[in-house]
């Protein structure tokens, strides 16, 4: 049987397609239909079958309803302009998915990183291959979180320069992937990124570069 703890971040994966998307695929449908299954073979909600008149609706409204449900706890899910995204609060800010673009966006929190107009401090990275399959973009996770590690910059040009992210660890990389795996709503963040090619290293030894 999975935790429900893991059941909560695919169920908000599935449910990003049914409720956001006007004609959700039937796969995710069927996919959805499935996970709800499961959770209601979970001893929580045994004791409660009886009074569940409709589970789909249930748990949709408890993952975008009411924040006081026990499925809505993580606070994955969002919408706005970009559309529906999966967010996760990370060392100096945050980091946040983007369906509607397969964005990854990384944001720093640091006021001194922000521009005199008030733009903050942002790097963004695919979730999709590049035309060159010799480069790892699409895998970004373990760049965006050491990134987010490092807010602690002096100056806005130091933290987005080009040559200091290129040249992140990939020792720091491992670890930083593994922390936000770690962190609440982190695993629905990165089954986003592009599957692994066969033999290729969870994190990549190459900081993807690809926006």
């Amino acid at each position: 049987m999975y935790e429900i703890h893991s059941l909560k971040l695919h169920l908000a994966d599935v449910l990003k397609q049914a409720l956001f998307y006007s004609q959700p695929s039937t796969q995710a449908k069927e996919k959805r239909d499935h996970l709800i299954l499961i959770i209601l073979n979970n001893e929580s909600f045994i004791e409660r079958l009886d009074e569940i008149k409709d589970p789909t609706t249930e748990l949709e409204t408890a993952l975008l309803g009411n924040q006081d449900d026990e499925f809505a706890t993580l606070g994955v899910l969002a919408s706005n302009d970009d559309g529906p995204s999966l967010r996760i609060d990370f060392a100096g800010g945050f980091l946040k998915y983007y369906f509607s673009d397969h964005r990854f966006e990384a944001t720093c929190q640091n006021k001194a990183h922000r521009t005199k107009d008030g733009t903050l401090c942002r790097l963004t990275r695919t979730s999709q291959a590049g035309v060159n399959l010799l480069y790892p973009d699409g895998r970004p996770i373990g760049t965006l979180g050491h990134w987010l590690e490092d807010c602690d910059k002096a100056t806005r040009e130091e933290h987005r320069d080009a040559f200091y992210i290129a040249s992140m660890s990939l020792h720091r990389r491992k670890l930083t992937r593994e922390d936000i795996k770690n962190t609440p709503g982190g695993l629905a963040i990165c089954e986003q990124e592009r599957k692994q090619r066969p033999g290729e290293p969870e994190e990549p030894e190459v900081v993807p570069m690809g926006w």
